[in-house]
């Protein structure tokens, strides 16, 4: 046993010393490729020997895609920090702890870029931080050189590129800041802005144009110095597709590739128009899902996930004038693909809904055919997070709040006598029970709750579901456990039976799962006579209320039966800060008094839900009158 760790540790050394290599931001390069040219160590000949080298937990699930950059690996966290990771922290499946963390306001998605010694990272706080590499170590917590703020939560990735940094908002806005623009802790304001719909896209910068895509299923194109006094540009040209644009831009030989909502690849020349121009692809690849993937292009070839648990390769110049391209071959998963592809030597990866990272072959087939994968690691939960690939280290983010590094090390496997009790793992739903039947029903929405895990010794747990209701799994020691939901006034738990706190025993090795229902109780109409009379605004104010509802037939109407939803806002007036609401955790509606007139009001995105009303969708302008009481219902739909 002692042999084999030695050698681990020795192949992992040797590995950390061959020539560095780096992945230094989302999709390795401002041009967003997504393919590491000076990987040497891992290829198809010995990827099936990849094993855990190390995994590293954090607070909360990890969707945020790690960076590599002079021996550190970054990565964001929903426990809302930006972490800093040795690559060689340890070995053998080992657990590492942080060099450093630094905190921000909210959730980070966004994935860090690291250039000049600073890495840049976007959060739901809707500011870019912008952190010093070094500023500390043995666990310190580190506060931004500077941050960059936006109108709205960022899901963006930055991209750096020639001393200025990049990011989308969902206030629907391109920016662009100076790399330096401010130190000790200063606020900075941007060179310049572009104004798209919401973006949730990541931008791409090659040959001195940005491009990144937008909610309003358009592909812009920017001229990087376009301004720098803090105006608005108008892009250079845009790109039409067919639904929202949530996947990041490609660029590569002169076109920029592209995925949509509506299940295509599209391609297009990068100087396909010019003043303001709409452009059409030069090809189109129809894949069998949405896809929320961002492609990678290597020797010819275009990689691209889709919704539908493939994998796609196409040929980079497999038709022209419009044409629909068939793949070169598809890799198949277990469940949907919204990580985007890494190439390396030979490799392409990808993670997956099904809890995996997927490594198959470039070449492993031609004409339409469907490839196995060489190589498959197992994480806790999806993977959402792109894998990165250094130094012969594949690094990847799961939602089972922990970062992966999968190197070519004997993974030990220990004698059944000294190992430690193995625990077991418990998962939690927690649906909406629209008919109060007891039964999770096709169509009923999951919702957002919280729970506690109470031991026979020890401290109560605390989980919640995600914002869209996603399972929670928590790794717990074999033993008796207490389930217990959190109430919520007007809702009553229906399942499991008996409801109420549900007792379960873990066993080592299990997987436990749990489905509670509840149903919202209908709030009864009050009797007319005690009814007070809605406080009036005091004079020159408005009231302003926002409701939001689950469409769940998708049909733009709040029918009945179709229940509210926790949902954050914005509201933003033509002078002045922009005001962020939130719907209650039932969806309650949420009122704001505010001086009479004109107001924006969007809703945060949430990845997988399309808005569908009011109509047409998107921002609301309103113009709220002294005394008035305005009302407003954004419907949401939740896609399969």
């Amino acid at each position: 046993m002692r042999r084999l760790v030695s050698l681990a540790a020795v192949a992992l050394l040797t590995a950390a010393a061959c020539t560095p290599t780096a992945w230094s931001q989302f999709r390795n390069d401002p041009a967003h490729q997504g393919n590491n040219t000076q990987e040497t160590i891992i290829s198809p000949s010995n990827v099936a020997s990849l094993g855990v080298a190390w995994t590293a937990t954090t607070g909360g699930p990890i969707r945020s895609s790690p960076a590599v950059a002079d021996g550190v690996v970054y990565v964001g966290s929903w426990d809302k920090k930006l972490y800093a990771f040795a690559v060689g922290c340890a070995s053998n499946g080992g657990a590492c702890t942080p060099l450093w963390t630094g905190t921000t306001g909210s959730y980070i998605d966004s994935s860090p870029a690291v250039a000049d010694g600073v890495v840049y990272v976007g959060s739901w706080d809707g500011k870019l931080h912008a952190f010093a590499v070094g500023c500390s170590s043995n666990g310190g917590t580190c506060t931004p050189l500077w941050t960059g703020t936006t109108g709205a939560y960022i899901n963006s990735s930055p991209a750096v590129a020639d001393g200025v940094v990049y990011v989308g908002s969902n206030n629907g806005k391109l920016y662009a800041f100076a790399v330096g623009c401010a130190s000790n802790g200063g606020s900075c304001t941007p060179l310049w802005t572009g104004s798209t719909g919401y973006i949730t896209s990541s931008p791409a910068v090659a040959n001195g144009v940005v491009y990144v895509g937008s909610w309003d299923k358009k592909l812009y194109a920017f001229a990087v110095g376009c301004l720098s006094n803090g105006g608005s540009c108008a892009p250079l040209w845009t790109g039409a597709t067919g639904d929202i644009i949530d996947s990041s831009p490609a660029v590569a030989n002169g076109v920029v590739y592209v995925g949509s909502y509506d299940g295509k690849l599209h391609a297009f020349a990068v100087g396909c128009s010019s003043n303001g121009g709409t452009c059409t692809p030069l090809w189109t690849g129809t894949t069998g899902g949405l896809i929320e993937s961002s492609p990678a292009v290597a020797d010819g070839v275009v990689y691209v996930g889709s919704n539908n648990g493939k994998l796609y390769a196409f040929a980079v110049g497999c038709s022209s004038n419009g044409g629909t391209c068939t793949p070169l071959w598809t890799g198949t998963t277990g469940s949907y693909i919204t990580s985007s592809p890494a190439v390396a030597n030979g490799v392409v990866y990808v993670g997956s809904g099904d809890n995996k990272l997927y490594a198959f072959a470039v070449g492993c087939s031609t004409g339409g055919g469907i490839c196995t994968p060489l190589w498959t690691g197992t994480t806790g939960y999806t993977i959402k997070s792109s894998p990165a690939v250094a130094n012969g280290v594949v690094y990847v983010g799961s939602g089972d709040n922990k970062l992966y590094a999968f190197g070519l090390t004997p993974v030990p496997v220990p004698s059944p006598s000294p190992s430690p009790a193995q625990p077991g793992v418990l998962c939690i739903t927690k649906f909406n029970d629209l008919n109060d039947n007891g039964v999770s029903d096709a169509g009923e929405p999951l919702l957002p709750w919280t729970l506690t895990i109470t031991p026979t010794t020890g401290s109560v747990i605390s989980v919640s579901t995600g914002l869209k209701g996603e399972q929670v799994c928590q790794e717990l020691p074999a033993g008796p456990y207490t389930v217990s939901e959190v109430g919520q006034s007007g809702w009553s738990q229906t399942a499991p039976v008996p409801v109420g706190p549900q007792a379960v025993t873990l066993l080592a090795g299990q997987t436990l799962s749990l489905a509670f229902g509840n149903y919202q109780q209908p709030v009864a109409s009050p009797s007319p006579s005690p009814s007070p009379s809605p406080s009036p605004s005091p004079a020159g104010l408005g009231l302003l209320c926002i409701t939001k509802f689950n469409d769940l037939n998708n049909n733009g109407i709040s029918d009945a039966g179709e229940p509210l939803l926790p949902w954050t806002l914005t509201i933003t007036p033509t002078t002045g800060s922009v005001i962020s609401v939130s719907t209650g955790l039932k969806g309650e509606r949420v009122c704001r008094d505010l001086p009479a007139g004109t107001y924006t009001v969007s809703e945060v995105a949430q990845l997988g839900w399309i808005q569908t009303a009011p109509t047409p969708v998107g921002p609301q302008a309103v113009t709220l009158i002294g005394g008035q009481t305005f009302v407003l219902a954004f419907g949401n739909y939740q896609q399969p």
